[in-house]
């Protein structure tokens, strides 16, 4: 059978990053459809050596999300009012955020790293705590496969 694709071009090596609370700077952004048929803004950042990306659902279930990421970025907008703005204007922004584990598993068994969250100026103790629980949980994880790959029964 006969096949045909195009090769991509190269792509950079890309170092990890651990998780943590970094700066993300905002290199384009994407408009499109969610999986759900709704209004989506995909966000790509460059944090330190790495591109992550960022679905923002525009759907007024999410709209604190909207609010939150907005504030990040530096944007004010007047509560309990119709706010219109274009999701080009994050373009060349930074914002801090926090980088976490996906639940998606990579091949190896371990997880992706993705932005959970942008943070809001003065939350970042906020943003702490919810680090410190990220970690735990993956350490929890990690000890609860070891047990598994051992075939030990804990109690």
């Amino acid at each position: 059978m006969k096949h045909t694709y195009t090769p991509p071009e190269d792509q950079e090596q890309q170092q990890l990053i651990n998780v943590g609370i970094y700066s993300a700077k905002c290199l384009s952004v994407i408009d499109g459809t969610s999986g759900n048929g709704n209004d989506q803004a995909t966000l790509e950042c460059q944090i330190e050596s790495m591109k992550l990306r960022f679905r923002l659902v525009l759907i007024p279930t999410t709209a604190w999300k909207v609010k939150q990421t907005r504030k990040a970025f530096g944007f004010s907008d007047a509560e309990k009012t119709s706010v219109s703005f274009d999701t080009a204007e994050f373009v060349g922004k930074s914002a801090l955020c926090l980088v976490g584990y996906s639940e998606k598993l990579a091949k190896s068994g371990d997880p992706y790293i993705e932005i959970v969250e942008f943070i809001e100026p003065s939350k970042e103790i906020v943003a702490q705590d919810k680090l410190a629980k990220i970690i735990a949980n993956e350490k929890a994880r990690k000890a609860a496969l070891e047990l598994d790959n051992a075939d030990v029964i804990p109690f």
